[in-house]
Parts: structure tokens; C-alpha cells; sequence
């Protein structure tokens, strides 16, 4: 064992100061990569196909694909008008150092929604069930609930943003 590594000791010295760090100076340079442009975080406003919201959402609805139907409902038409104070405040921004901080919150936010929804729902799958959640049938219920009331808050915040910016 100390033989082999005595052998291996002098060819990772040598790799290790093959000029891997050195700076050299090329004929030709490549150019600098230019960062992608920043787009306003906007949500989704549209349902997919294979999504629940493809089920009736009657005014009064009572079966669990009811609830989750209007909740997703509910969502995109809250997303929808998230995303119109979204590009007033975008606009309102102005420069890329500005819209970078607000995607960066927005990210945020986005991230906060998801798991604070999750964790008050229960709505993550049960490792003895697998086809399961931990909160059961009403999971997916609970889940929407909060979606539309965090939603809510969210658009009361981006109204106060907005009017913020809309003063300067």
C-alpha cells in the first residue's frame, strides 16, 4: 500500500502543476458571453390538459374533483391578475438591477407559496402509501385553499409595490 502511494505521489504533484491555473495569453480570445435578459416572473394562467380544472366547477360544488376544480380555477384567474401588476411594476422598474432584486422575490415568494401550501395541507405522499398523502383525500382541497389565500395576499402586496414605484 505505502509503494503504491509513493508511485502515485509524483505523477499528482506533476498533474496538479501542469499550468492548469496559469494565465495565458491566446492568439485569438473568445468573447464575452452575454446574460440572458431578465423576464418578468409571471405565473401560469392556463390550465393543462391533463389538469383538474378540466372538471366542472359548479357554483356550488361539493365532491373533492368539484373543490380542486374551482380551486385551480381560482388560482389561474388570481395568477392572471398577479401577473398584470406584475408587468406594471416590471415597467415601473426601469433598470436591470431593480428587476433583478424583484424576480429575485418573486422566485422567492413562489417557493414560499408552494411549501408553505404543502406543509399546511399535508399534501406530500405517504412513503408506507405511495399513492397516498399524508393529509388524505382533502389534501389537494387544503392545498388550493391556500393557494387562493396566499395569492390574495401576494396581489395586496404587488398593489402596494406598485403604488410605491408609481409615486416616483
Amino acid at each position: 500500500m505505502r509503494l503504491a502511494t509513493t508511485a502515485l505521489l509524483p505523477v499528482v504533484i506533476v498533474t496538479g502543476c501542469s499550468g492548469g491555473g496559469q494565465n495565458r495569453t491566446s492568439a485569438h480570445t473568445t468573447a464575452p458571453v452575454a446574460a440572458p435578459a431578465l423576464k418578468a416572473p409571471l405565473l401560469p394562467t392556463a390550465a393543462s390538459r391533463d389538469s383538474v380544472a378540466r372538471f366542472r366547477c359548479p357554483k356550488e360544488p361539493h365532491t373533492t374533483i368539484e373543490l380542486e376544480s374551482c380551486s385551480v380555477r381560482n388560482v389561474l384567474t388570481l395568477n392572471a391578475r398577479i401577473n398584470r401588476l406584475t408587468k406594471i411594476i416590471w415597467g415601473r422598474l426601469g433598470d436591470k438591477r431593480g428587476r433583478r432584486y424583484f424576480l429575485t422575490a418573486a422566485q422567492g415568494w413562489k417557493a414560499y407559496a408552494q411549501n408553505e401550501c404543502t406543509s399546511r395541507s399535508r399534501s406530500w405522499i405517504d412513503p408506507a402509501m405511495p399513492h397516498s398523502y399524508v393529509g388524505g383525500t382533502r389534501a389537494p382541497v387544503l392545498f388550493g385553499i391556500c393557494a387562493v389565500q396566499l395569492r390574495l395576499a401576494r396581489l395586496a402586496e404587488l398593489r402596494k409595490t406598485a403604488a410605491i414605484l408609481g409615486e416616483h
